[in-house]
């Protein structure tokens, strides 16, 4: 017999939290202090679709130069997140789920930056856990520790978003 869902993990930029433009003025300071030309407003609508790897290699950063502007990146957009809101009608969403399913976040983002959004939009959190991994493509490592840590892979009832 096939067990439900009981367990959802969420991204948290561009998925619960809309980070976008924040992100977007948070790259442009880093990259001007760091000499990197980041292009047009126009240029820069097309990294919503794009995956941080693929930003990168747009932006022909050298990828020995990522971890120290990950760094800074992470350290400004911690005085800057307060001015994200949620992505419309993830926050209701997010309250109906939590009465049946245990919620997770599995972000690049830093999870102080996560606290701070939630604290900034006067919201009180029912994620179980918050898991962050710094490296811009490592992900998938963060999400088998996850299920390692909370057991889900052995009730395969996760769902991953």
């Amino acid at each position: 017999m096939k067990e439900s869902i009981k367990n959802i993990i969420f991204d948290f930029d561009l998925t619960i939290a809309d980070t976008f433009d924040v992100g977007i003025k948070v790259l442009r300071k880093v990259c001007a202090e760091n000499g990197i030309d980041i292009g047009d407003d126009n240029k820069l609508k097309e990294f919503r679709n794009m995956t941080n790897r693929e930003i990168v290699k747009e932006l022909d950063i050298p990828i020995w130069k990522v971890p120290h502007l990950l760094k800074i990146h992470e350290e400004t957009m911690f005085n800057e997140i307060g001015q994200s809101k949620f992505i419309k009608g993830m926050r209701e969403l997010i309250d109906d789920l939590k009465e049946n399913y245990n919620l997770y976040i599995l972000t690049s983002n830093s999870k102080v930056n996560v606290l701070k959004f939630f604290e900034a939009n006067n919201y009180i959190h029912p994620f179980k856990s918050i898991y962050s991994e710094r490296n811009l493509f490592g992900k998938h490592k963060e999400l088998s520790k996850l299920i390692k840590e909370e057991e889900l892979k052995k009730r395969r009832n996760y769902l991953y978003r």
